[in-house]
């Protein structure tokens, strides 16, 4: 037994080192991509300002993409490169971090009560309520057994025709967001034009505080700073742009195997992983951006910008490549996502999304410091139940494979 014992040890630190190593590889790669889209969202701002494309209509898409290009090109990359689930794991985790990590940085930062604008919260549960319902949709044919000569035990088969009402269900959200879109809700709603705040849907500010944040947070990353900057030059938005896509993708794909490599070395599943850290990761300049706006009265324009990006990551993030895979893999649909109780933890985003909308009702559509404690407690008890379904699924998995 001692020799055993001896023989083991080694082995066991190096499973150590390498994870720490790995974990090391993964926060330079979300601290770059933290820098990118500082460049990324003001190059694709000038760009829109180019075109011509309304201010709202520009924030909920091509700002919208760059300030979630952590998430899309995380999910792109396990989607198409490593064919592992960490990308949509990734991107479940920070819906419920944008939600309530975000929401209790805002209002824990204000420090007295936060009143939420009325028609910009109807707009934003709305379109996050309709994204929630067509991932719920896109995700539901789990196969329990061998199908078709194919053991697809435990896997969950993506479909184009039920990820396209994800997609086109974004193309309601940007709606809401242009000019006709907010008469069209304030009519709807029978409020007053001047409910409507139109700061909470001001992008820009939120990401110039959050750029502000992050370089005087980062002073000592200067050089890796200067580089990306240097590779990604802000006089000319559209070369900007391409650079950014070009680091976006290096990076994720660093993120992605590295978190890979992690998951096996601490022997749990790429989407519990993904949950957890990855999505922690790709959301943190969320965070900072959201508590900066609160530090400067902006409150509404951080929650707001918090439920687009969860609009964003699930219709377009997770919605559009799956929607491309059939005409890139000459229609064959998407097999590679296996269940992980994916369901069961949408269920779960639903009903928080229930309940904070029951809570704006009955405060008044205000939030006060100490509700940072049950939004936390909620964050917590989202990651307990992800983590054990997962566990669960494939306990069971497992066993049914066993007895086969």
């Amino acid at each position: 037994r001692e020799e055993k014992s001896t023989m083991a040890a080694p082995g066991v630190a190096v499973s150590v080192v390498s994870t720490i190593g790995y974990l090391a590889v993964s926060v330079v790669a979300f601290y770059g991509m933290s820098i990118v889209a500082d460049r990324f969202v003001p190059a694709l701002c000038n760009i829109s300002k180019d075109l011509g494309i309304p201010a709202n209509v520009a924030g909920a898409t091509l700002m919208a993409a760059g300030a979630s290009s952590p998430e899309l090109f995380s999910n792109i990359i396990a989607v198409y490169v490593t064919k592992s689930d960490i990308g949509v794991g990734t991107i479940i985790g920070s819906e419920i971090f944008n939600m309530m990590m975000i929401l209790s940085a805002v209002v824990w930062t204000r420090g007295g009560p936060t009143h939420i604008d009325q028609a910009t919260s109807a707009r934003d549960s709305f379109a996050y309520a309709l994204a929630l319902g067509t991932l719920l949709i896109a995700v539901s044919d789990v196969r329990r057994s061998s199908h078709d000569d194919e053991d697809e035990s435990g896997i969950v088969v993506v479909k184009a025709e039920t990820t396209a009402p994800m997609v086109l269900g974004y193309g309601v959200y940007v709606f809401l967001c242009s000019e006709l879109g907010r008469d069209t809700l304030v009519r709807c709603l029978g409020l007053d034009d001047s409910k409507l705040n139109r700061d909470a849907e001001d992008t820009e500010p939120l990401l110039l505080l959050a750029a502000k944040e992050e370089e005087e947070a980062a002073e000592s990353f200067a050089p890796a700073r200067a580089f990306v900057e240097m590779t990604v030059p802000a006089s000319r938005p559209y070369l900007a742009a391409l650079s950014s896509v070009v680091w976006m993708s290096a990076l994720s794909y660093g993120m992605v195997v590295s978190l890979e490599k992690v998951a096996a070395e601490c022997g749990v599943s790429p989407y519990v992983v993904g949950v957890t850290v990855s999505a922690v990761g790709t959301s943190w300049p969320n965070l900072v951006s959201s508590s900066a706006a609160a530090r400067h009265g902006q409150s509404n324009m951080a929650v707001s910008n918090a439920f687009g990006s969860n609009v964003f990551n699930i219709s377009i993030a997770l919605g559009l490549p799956w929607l491309v895979y059939p005409l890139v893999h000459h229609g064959h649909v998407y097999k590679k996502m296996h269940d992980n109780a994916i369901n069961l933890l949408i269920f779960f985003l639903i009903a928080v999304l229930f309940a904070y909308v029951i809570l704006l009702l009955a405060t008044n559509y205000t939030l006060y410091p100490h509700f940072a404690f049950y939004f936390s407690a909620i964050y917590l008890a989202f990651l307990l139940v992800a983590i054990l379904a997962d566990h669960n699924v494939n306990a069971l998995e497992n066993k049914e494979q066993g007895g086969h």
